[in-house]
């Protein structure tokens, strides 16, 4: 369900209230509704396709994906219809869910840093991906890796 206010924008702003629901169709999924309409009110800028727009948030959904990858990628997105997940890729905004890869960051945080708090190292191994770790997945592995 969408915020009030957000139903208030699209119902006043035809063009808007009609972008919306192209992106909600192409979704084909209600749930994703709430976060179709954060993202074209907050951060949509110019003439980005609707496929594209869709196509980030299915992304976002899959978790291939941060909601801060997502917010740089719409923000780079061009005014014309791409592979967004390709597109994605290429700028390097795809997270990083990798186990093997992450445990390396984790590992030489651990190594530069053998007594830190866990919460430090997830922000350090976060840091050395760049930011495009799986914070998830990243906090699994250093909770796994200090116990043992």
């Amino acid at each position: 369900m969408i915020k009030e206010k957000d139903v208030e924008i699209f119902v006043n702003n035809k063009e808007k209230g009609e972008y919306f629901e192209s992106v909600v169709k192409l979704l084909k999924s209600e749930k994703l509704a709430p976060t179709a309409a954060n993202y074209i009110l907050t951060d949509v800028k110019g003439n980005i396709p609707v496929s594209s727009v869709a196509g980030t948030i299915t992304i976002l959904d899959e978790g291939a994906i941060s909601s801060r990858g997502a917010k740089n990628l719409l923000a780079t997105l061009p005014d014309y219809e791409v592979d967004v997940r390709k597109f994605a890729e290429e700028k390097n905004l795809l997270q990083v869910s990798d186990k093997e890869i992450l445990r390396k960051f984790v590992e030489e945080v651990i190594k530069e840093n053998p007594s830190a708090p866990a919460q430090f190292i997830v922000g350090q191994a976060m840091k050395k991906s760049e930011g495009r770790a799986n914070p998830v997945i990243l906090q699994e592995l250093v909770l796994e890796m200090l116990n043992h």
